[in-house]
């Protein structure tokens, strides 16, 4: 047994025809790849990385008792703190949950097909706190003690749309969080659009804008919201991030519901009516605003009709915004 980095093109097609016959995919935005062959040069296990996140980690049904699976494990961590990732995650099938936790990883999240877990100086529990510390400070509150919703979006950019939804759900709340997507993956840099969404809300004394962290909708909990790609294992990914949700953000904050925006894409439908599946009567879904996008604001930039885009952006933002957005079009 020998344990290789894929490398070349071929190596990389060869860990995809094994990944499938396991029923996985083998992503693009992976970096790294560890595959392990036998005496005849036949992939019998491998083990990838994006970044932080270990995936695509599978082993031939064979080789279970082995210990190939710890070899895998052991190198890839290594490699991690090689490059000096000190806190890292898994996304894996639940029928390999046990071996991770017997490496100190901790279970997150778990549906019936996969699992996610996590290892290093931080953990969820630890980002929580410090949001509701944050949360507490900026408003001199018990949580436990308020009423408190919640909305999540990408804000790219966010519009008179967004700021409709957060006024319907500030008519059930004392507070709103405002989580901003913090992947990099959008037209507007997720600086951009923390910016755009905190001074459109300023007007607005009970609501605090955050980031929201590598457990709301990212790389790990659902790597193709970016794409809009209808895959297959879009609903597991759904499900997870949504009980990450409900079983972290909503019990440590105390929040009441999540309020979400009703959708026209098939992706994004699907996804609310997973929120609403796993959060139940704590998800509020409210129609769209005069068919308001972000999308239509983009597709005017692109166009060169910045004037007109700035008409959807909220007033307090529509300066901010046209500074960013003469920006762009002189890249």
């Amino acid at each position: 047994m020998t344990i290789k980095e894929a490398i070349l093109d071929n190596e990389k097609d060869l860990i995809k025809d094994f990944l499938l016959s396991c029923d996985l995919n083998y992503e693009n935005t992976i970096e790294e790849s560890l595959y392990a062959i036998d005496d005849k040069s036949n992939i019998i296990g491998t083990i990838s990385r994006e970044g932080n996140i270990i995936k695509c980690f599978a082993i031939d049904k064979n080789y279970r008792q082995d210990g190939l699976s710890s070899s895998l494990i052991s190198e890839m961590i290594n490699r991690l703190y090689q490059n000096n990732i000190n806190h890292f995650l898994v996304y894996t099938k639940k029928e390999y949950l046990i071996v991770f936790e017997s490496f100190g990883f901790k279970e997150i999240v778990s549906t019936d097909s996969v699992s996610i877990l996590e290892y290093g100086i931080a953990n969820i529990n630890d980002v929580i706190n410090n949001i509701r510390k944050n949360i507490e400070n900026k408003f001199d509150i018990n949580l436990d003690n308020e009423k408190i919703n919640a909305i999540v979006l990408n804000g790219n950019p966010i519009t008179n749309g967004h700021i409709y939804l957060i006024e319907e759900a500030l008519k059930t709340a004392n507070y709103l969080v405002v989580f901003v997507l913090e992947e990099d993956k959008s037209f507007f840099t997720f600086k951009e659009r923390l910016t755009l969404a905190y001074i459109s809300t300023l007007y607005l004394s009970n609501v605090i804008v955050i980031p929201s962290t590598e457990y709301i909708i990212s790389n790990l909990t659902f790597p193709t919201y970016f794409l809009k790609e209808e895959n297959k294992r879009n609903y597991e990914w759904m499900k997870t991030d949504a009980l990450i949700f409900k079983n972290y953000f909503m019990k440590n904050l105390n929040i009441m519901y999540r309020y979400l925006g009703e959708e026209t894409d098939n992706v994004m439908m699907l996804y609310n009516n997973v929120l609403k599946e796993t959060l139940e009567d704590n998800c509020k879904i409210i129609p769209r605003l005069d068919n308001i996008s972000g999308s239509y604001v983009r597709k005017l930039l692109k166009e060169g009709q910045i004037d007109k885009a700035i008409d959807y952006i909220p007033h307090q933002a529509k300066q901010m915004f046209k500074v960013i957005a003469l920006g762009k079009n002189n890249e």
